[in-house]
């Protein structure tokens, strides 16, 4: 037997409802005609979906904070894995970040946690948890989770003037820094148009 429940909405609420389904008997056998059946509550789900809104909304997030850092677009990258399962019809943008390309979706735990950080997590989290319930998240392996993984951009600074034949000081700078050492290939040679260093 198969019962099915439509809640009369059209907008989806990120919530759930119950939904009571009676049951009535009838039978030419006089042993079962009309006998009594429990009510049985059902849960309905009132639906995930990710609105071409909500969508645009957090490609829009994610363009604006793919160069910011390792962790930030890569945040927002992962929430649209997150709602592919949902939008199959949607693509996923091209990867921008300076990490190692995300594959595994945003949680709704993580989501929790950016929450208080930025209100504008809030829906987020709400669809995700809403989405894990439909889908299982993908749990992430240490070497999954894109923290510390980028390419810093090194950049040299002459600290001082200085007169010919006196020592030059060079500061090297990463930026961001990275977490440990980097090797660094540094030529510093005569620039042949003029009398300077190169």
């Amino acid at each position: 037997m198969t019962v099915t429940g439509v809640v009369g909405d059209a907008v989806a609420q990120n919530s759930d409802r119950s939904l009571t389904i009676s049951h009535s008997a009838t039978s030419g056998d006089a042993a079962y005609n009309g006998i009594t059946i429990a009510d049985v509550t059902a849960l309905v789900a009132d639906g995930c979906l990710v609105s071409d809104a909500e969508w645009d909304t957090v490609s829009g997030y994610y363009a604006y904070n793919a160069e910011r850092g390792p962790k930030y677009g890569a945040n927002w990258y992962r929430v649209l894995i997150a709602y592919a399962q949902d939008r199959t019809d949607r693509t996923l943008p091209g990867w921008d970040g300076t990490t190692l390309k995300p594959t595994t979706p945003y949680t709704a735990a993580e989501a929790a946690e950016s929450e208080k950080v930025w209100y504008a997590w809030t829906p987020v989290r709400k669809t995700l948890e809403c989405l894990e319930t439909v889908y299982t998240p993908v749990p992430q392996s240490e070497s999954a989770q894109q923290q510390e993984v980028f390419t810093p951009e090194i950049s040299v600074r002459a600290d001082a003037a200085i007169t010919e034949g006196g020592n030059a000081v060079f500061t090297v700078h990463a930026n961001p820094a990275p977490a440990a050492n980097l090797p660094v290939t540094l030529n510093i040679g005569d620039d042949p148009t003029s009398d300077f260093l190169a």
